[in-house]
């Protein structure tokens, strides 16, 4: 899984659970599972971060990896029946694609990519 592809689960994830009631258990039970897939997806997000060399990349995949971990946190304040906070992305939205173009070869050159179909 790419980061893009990250960024686009966590946006899913985060309309669904703010959509999701409080209680309301087969609204949880359709966010385990998409929650579940993005988890898997943490490794290849750590590891395109640690392989990253400029500035640039590195700050909005770390920023993508802190919206990552607000949507874990969301979705376990939801499992325990309260309103999740409001959901605000720290990662630019209109980041340029040739920069997403440049994490993805990157990631490529590093042999990560590779992985990304055990991911889907």
């Amino acid at each position: 899984m790419e980061i893009d592809n990250i960024v686009e689960s966590i946006g899913l994830a985060n309309s669904m659970i703010d959509a999701a009631e409080p209680g309301d258990r087969e609204g949880i039970e359709v966010l385990v599972d998409i929650v579940g897939s993005l988890k898997t997806s943490e490794s290849v997000l750590i590891e395109t971060i640690s392989n990253i060399d400029q500035d640039e990349l590195l700050d909005y995949a770390i920023k993508v990896n802190d919206d990552f971990q607000t949507t874990i946190r969301r979705f376990r304040q939801l499992q325990k029946g309260k309103r999740p906070s409001e959901y605000r992305p720290t990662h630019n939205k209109n980041f340029d694609k040739n920069m997403e173009e440049e994490v993805k070869l990157e990631v490529s050159d590093n042999g990560y990519s590779d992985t990304s179909s055990n991911y889907e």
